[in-house]
């Protein structure tokens, strides 16, 4: 494939066992080079000139669970061009949520195999527009039902948070301004919050937000 020829990978991982296994499986790829390895973020960091010039950084979920925007910015930073494919263990929907909306390009499970990993690498590098994504259907589900919102009121919380107002929102959603009021209120009371604001907020914060917008204009 021409488009992804020649890719550069870095792999960042703390778990020595798995990330020797994987750096074999894409050694093995005549289309893969493999730049570096590194067991953590401060590693990663000491070697910039790699970093920086890499095409694909695959890196440890479990190494952006503390402070992830911060991590991912500082991994963005480092690795400016670079696609960024987070692997993952499962049971964490908060940073699958966390990581779409900082941009991720793709977010897959460990216990892939090897060539549904390499796909993933693949389709990340030659596709600009689309975020790849693995997770089981119980991450899934969390992600919709930890906030107890209805199916509407996720809808109508995801126009507020694109900045539509009562009228708008009763328009497009062929129902009365008396109607999206109620919603909100119900909103506001399940997200224990007391404005637009602060409801658009808390659930970019649970990760209830960002998966539906992000999905959405990415497909």
């Amino acid at each position: 494939m021409a488009v992804t020829a020649g890719l550069n990978l870095v792999l960042i991982d703390g778990n020595t066992l798995f990330r020797q296994g994987v750096f074999r499986i894409l050694q093995a790829c005549p289309d893969f080079s493999v730049s570096a390895e590194f067991a953590n973020m401060d590693d990663a960091a000491q070697s910039l000139d790699v970093m920086e010039k890499t095409d694909v950084v695959l890196v440890d979920g479990d190494l952006l669970r503390e402070s992830p925007f911060e991590r991912f910015s500082t991994l963005r930073f480092m690795s400016p061009h670079a696609k960024i494919i987070v692997l993952h263990s499962g049971g964490n929907p908060r940073l699958l949520a966390f990581m779409l909306q900082a941009g991720a390009e793709a977010y897959v499970y460990k216990n892939s195999t090897s060539e549904e990993l390499i796909g993933t690498i693949r389709s990340a590098s030659s596709h600009n527009d689309h975020v790849i994504i693995s997770v089981s259907r119980s991450d899934s589900k969390q992600l919709y039902e930890k906030s107890g919102l209805s199916v509407r009121e996720r809808e109508i919380l995801a126009m507020v948070a694109k900045g539509s107002s009562n009228n708008e929102i009763s328009r497009r959603l062929y129902i009365t301004v008396g109607t999206v009021k109620r919603h909100l209120t119900n909103i506001y009371s399940k997200l224990q919050t007391k404005s637009r604001t602060e409801a658009v907020n808390k659930s970019l914060e649970m990760g209830v937000l960002s998966f539906d917008q992000i999905v959405s204009h990415r497909d």
